[in-house]
Order: structure tokens, then C-alpha cells, then sequence
């Protein structure tokens, strides 16, 4: 594959690939850049085809702001991205924004893996853009590790007999969150009692738990009447990265659907890259980023609506 700034000749595969995607039809800003400033289209061309392509262009701020992201390659698109990121630190520029539509999640995971932090989440035409934001300081080391084969859960409400293996799984998978296994013994009692509902455990097909979520009704502070939020989840080092997760966070949106509930909300380290990982290719989206939100780090706020 080949990235390279677009030509006037390449008017019509662009027109193809724009209108045969959520676009619908070219973005009057790249119909324009094509006939006066082609520069600001790169595309990626493989065995004589554009796969993929992208608006850009530089503020009087130093940033460089990129858009209509579109492609029939994921791997293209994602070259797009590197490019991009080696074309702001060439330029000397602060920072490289980039409009990624909410539905391409795929892309999304590789901006994390790149470093890219979401700004803000906007609404243009109709498509939602998460608005992605790298300015050069942050490169993770994190590589996804191979799918291993899916698990089958039974999921149920929590009942008293587990509050000593729920609390072990806590402890041991959340240690930045309960100093003692002592503390994760007395949330899960106080969910037990209060809110027996919003705690849910992922058992195996003999009954045995190895994962557990808790909820809450409503945010803090209230965001929304109709946002709940899910405070911690948990599974057994020995079944992660087999669906447990997955499984306990759409039977939590059958729980709080079922409640008058809407949309569920998470706060996530910013630096927690296996976890904004695993909310992406779960459904949530970042709807807010608060700088020193964490005790140690930058907070991202993550929402699925059901």
C-alpha cells in the first residue's frame, strides 16, 4: 500500500468510495481541496485502488486538524493514522486531532494504541465524530493479546454464600481500588443489602463464580436521571479474555433497561490502555476527558446507551 497526498485524477474513485460509505457522498470540504489544494487529501492506494483517505489541515494554532475519515480497508485506514502522526512530529506541530466516527470502533482501539487521548464527542450531519487528540507524549507499550476461545457464563443475581469468592475476585483483579480484602468484603455485603439488583455475578456451569459487576442507579454527580453507573467490574485472572466481561456488561444493560434506565457510565484511568480497550470493543464511547480527574493520572468517561 502506498499513502500519498490525492490528485485531480483521483475525483472519481474518491466520489465512489465517499458515496458507498456512511458519507453518503463526497464532504463538500475534499470535493473542494481536490479542485485547489489537493494536499490536504491523503489517501492509500493498493494494487491501483484508493482504500482510503482523509481531510486535513494545519491551524494558525499549530495544530493539525483531520477529517472524513473514510476507507474500505481497515488495515488503510489505520495506515492513514500513522502517517498522519509522523507528518504533525515532522512539522514541529502541538497536537494532531482526529474526527473518528463513533461506529468505526476498530479504528478507535488503534488511535488508544497509538496514544491518542478523546477530547470531546460531536454530532456533524447526522454522524457522531469522537474527537481524538495526540500531541506526541504518549506512546504506549501495550500490545492485544491473541482471542482465546470464548466461555460460556451463567449469569445471576449475587446471593449471600458468594460475598467471600466475589470479594477475593475484586481484590485481587481491582488492588488500586480495595487496600484489604477486608474492603472488598464490605462493598460486596453493602451490595448485598442495599442494592441486592445492581450486583450481578458470571458463574461457571457448576456454579462457581468468577466474575461480578456492581452498579449503581444514578451517577454522582447526576448527570443524567437516566444514566446509571458502573462502579467496578471483576473476573477471575484464570477466565479473562474469554466473553465474561463482555457477558457481564449486556446482562448489566438488561438489568438497569428493565429500571427505566437508558445509558451506563464508566471512569477510566487514561493510561489504563487494556481497559479502554476492552469498554471500546464493548459498545461505550468517550463522552468526556478531565485532566488530573485520577489520583495519578487523567480521567475518561465512557458511556453505552441501550
Amino acid at each position: 500500500m502506498l499513502t500519498r497526498v490525492a490528485s485531480p485524477r483521483d475525483k472519481r474513485a474518491l466520489k465512489n468510495l465517499y458515496e458507498g460509505s456512511m458519507y453518503k457522498e463526497m464532504p463538500r470540504l475534499v470535493k473542494g481541496a481536490l479542485n485547489v489544494d489537493c494536499e490536504r487529501v491523503i489517501v492509500v492506494e493498493g494494487q491501483q485502488k484508493i482504500l482510503a483517505a482523509i481531510y486535513n489541515g494545519a491551524c494558525g494554532y499549530e495544530h493539525l486538524w483531520s477529517s472524513y475519515l473514510v476507507f474500505q480497508d481497515e488495515t488503510a485506514g489505520k495506515a492513514l493514522v500513522d502517517f498522519l502522526m509522523k507528518a504533525r512530529e515532522e512539522r514541529g506541530l502541538r497536537n494532531l486531532y482526529v474526527f473518528c466516527p463513533k461506529e468505526f470502533v476498530n479504528t478507535r482501539v488503534h488511535l488508544i494504541l497509538r496514544g491518542f487521548v478523546p477530547e470531546c464527542i460531536r454530532k456533524i450531519d447526522e454522524i457522531e465524530y469522537i474527537v481524538e487528540n495526540h500531541d506526541g507524549t504518549f506512546y504506549p507499550k501495550y500490545q492485544i493479546t491473541a482471542p482465546i476461545e470464548a466461555f460460556s457464563v451463567n449469569l445471576r443475581k449475587a446471593e449471600s454464600k458468594d460475598s467471600g469468592t466475589l470479594a477475593k475476585i475484586l481484590y485481587e483483579s481491582l488492588p488500586e481500588d480495595f487496600a484489604t480484602a477486608e474492603d472488598a468484603t464490605g462493598d460486596v455485603r453493602w451490595w448485598l443489602t442495599e442494592m441486592p439488583e445492581y450486583i450481578i455475578v458470571a458463574c461457571t456451569p457448576n456454579n462457581l463464580p468468577i466474575g461480578i459487576i456492581l452498579l449503581t442507579p444514578e451517577t454522582f454527580p447526576v448527570l443524567d436521571e437516566n444514566l446509571a453507573l458502573l462502579n467496578y467490574i471483576a473476573v477471575d485472572k484464570r477466565f479473562r479474555g474469554r466473553g465474561v466481561g463482555q457477558a457481564l456488561v449486556k446482562e448489566a444493560c438488561n438489568v438497569l433497561r428493565k429500571n427505566g434506565k437508558h445509558s451506563m457510565e464508566v471512569d477510566v484511568d487514561a493510561h489504563d490502555i487494556s481497559a479502554r480497550i476492552f469498554y471500546t470493543k464493548t459498545g461505550f464511547y468517550p463522552f468526556w476527558f478531565s485532566k488530573n480527574y485520577m489520583p495519578h493520572d487523567d480521567g475518561i468517561f465512557y458511556r453505552i446507551d441501550f
